[in-house]
């Protein structure tokens, strides 16, 4: 079963991220000029420009998209 989920932040807005499940370490997203559909799909090619986590999560079944633009910090997710 695939399922996406989609949030876009404004970067004005971000100021921290919480720890989850006490993992302490440091994330990072990648610029992009061509910001995703946020449609429900992540497509290869709109999403190519994003750092991905692969199996994160408790059990290890998220893959995690991270990217940003000028004024926008996206989150794609599958399970």
């Amino acid at each position: 079963m695939l399922s996406t989920i989609f949030l876009g932040f404004t970067l004005q807005t971000l100021t921290t991220l919480p720890i989850v499940y006490g993992s302490v370490g440091t994330i990072y997203s990648k610029y992009t000029e061509s910001p995703p559909s946020l449609n429900g799909a992540i497509g290869s090619s709109e999403w190519e420009d994003a750092n991905v986590y692969m199996n994160v999560g408790n059990e290890g079944k998220y893959d995690v998209f991270l990217m940003h633009g000028d004024n926008y910090f996206y989150v794609g997710t599958t399970l």
